[in-house]
């Protein structure tokens, strides 16, 4: 059984951070936060939010 998503990263909910579909190479906490960011090729343009999902989004 599928366990319930935990965190939101972008428009992708995950159980884990482990499950991120893509490569992590720098992370920053900011305003309580975190925030992900995928280096491809040319600069720190991807940045994704990873937030804990709020009730209302875990109850569906």
């Amino acid at each position: 059984m599928k366990r319930p998503a935990k965190f939101r990263v972008g428009q992708i909910l995950v159980d884990s951070i482990s499950q991120v579909p893509f490569r992590v190479v720098k992370k920053e906490y900011a305003d309580g936060e975190w925030f992900y960011w995928d280096f491809r090729g040319n600069g720190w343009h991807y940045q994704y939010e990873l937030r804990p999902l709020n009730k209302k989004e875990r109850e569906g």
